[in-house]
């Protein structure tokens, strides 16, 4: 049961002039429509707008009461949840609640409509006077306080999920966007959204673009200083590796590698070829005892009667 055409309320958002007096115009539920900005409502359509505070709701419906109070299912009801008549019953419905005659209360009006499963999800905005300091505890208190025992709304024949209804929040409340930026609320479901002043970001404008830069640097900085630590170790251990498994050369020879002097046999190693014992070394200044004998011919009949140095003394 879906009813088109041309509303009372209708607007064109090119044009100002569509909506008389304070009112702007506004897209809610697909159209287009005159209303109060947001900040402001009024009770009646012939009120003049007054500063509001708005607050969103979430209401999961299940199923509806029949004459006796007994569940019915949802689809027995309309089958279009954005026809008038049922947005009329939602906002009624929502007003019987919240309507007490007290608190400031000023009007209601359904945000969002939309079916998941068997059950309607609604997203009802109820108004009250700035005046009255309506907060969000109170409002949530409102609302669990109508939920029966059998989770029927007590001023209503519709049946509810209390763990999927609740007073979302305060629409924009004061100082929901910080470091001066603007809220207004999302056409989609009314939450509130923030446009930021240059330089900031984030959902509620609480970060600042160089700090979001220097978020991002500092982990890349980090993981590049890991990088270049674990390549320089694996480096070093292949080099040890590598050298370790290399058979050492002659030319790989150090000075902690040679033979001592004293016990190389100069007579008979082949390294070292004598034409005479004069070219043995000569460590004392004297002939070494036991070479005389490898001399041969007049230079053996020399060393033979020459007398050693220390028996002159």
């Amino acid at each position: 049961m879906h009813e088109s055409g041309v509303h009372s309320d209708d607007c064109d958002p090119q044009d100002a002039s569509t909506c008389s007096g304070d009112l702007t115009c506004i897209l809610r539920l697909g159209r287009h429509q005159c209303d109060c900005p947001f900040g402001s409502g009024r009770r009646n359509a012939s009120d003049t707008c007054i500063a509001v505070n708005e607050f969103r709701l979430s209401i999961a419906i299940e199923e509806f009461a029949g004459e006796t109070f007994e569940p019915a299912m949802f689809n027995d009801f309309p089958d279009d949840p954005n026809s008038t008549l049922f947005m009329n019953f939602l906002r009624q419905a929502i007003e019987n609640e919240f309507n007490d005659g007290e608190g400031g209360f000023l009007s209601a009006r359904v945000q969002k409509i939309s079916r998941s499963g068997r059950s309607i999800r609604a997203v009802p905005i109820v108004s009250f006077n700035k005046d009255s300091n309506t907060t969000l505890e109170m409002v949530q208190g409102a609302l669990m306080g109508a939920i029966s025992s059998k989770n029927m709304l007590s001023r209503s024949n519709m049946k509810v999920d209390p763990s999927l209804t609740s007073a979302q929040e305060l629409v924009c409340e004061n100082g929901y966007c910080r470091n001066g930026g603007t809220c207004t609320p999302s056409i989609e479901d009314y939450s509130s959204n923030c446009t930021c002043v240059a330089g900031y970001e984030g959902s509620r404008c609480e970060v600042s673009r160089g700090e979001s830069i220097a978020v991002i640097l500092i982990p890349l900085g980090y993981a590049l200083l890991v990088t270049i630590f674990a390549v320089s170790v694996c480096y070093c251990l292949g080099v040890i590796a590598t050298a370790r498994q290399r058979k050492p050369t002659s030319n790989d020879r150090h000075c902690w590698d040679r033979t001592s002097e004293d016990s190389i046999d100069y007579v008979n190693d082949p390294q070292y070829p004598m034409k005479s014992g004069l070219n043995l070394p000569n460590r004392h200044g004297g002939i070494p005892l036991g070479t005389a004998e490898k001399v041969i011919g007049t230079k053996a009949e020399e060393l033979m009667v020459r007398p050693h140095p220390l028996a002159t003394k």
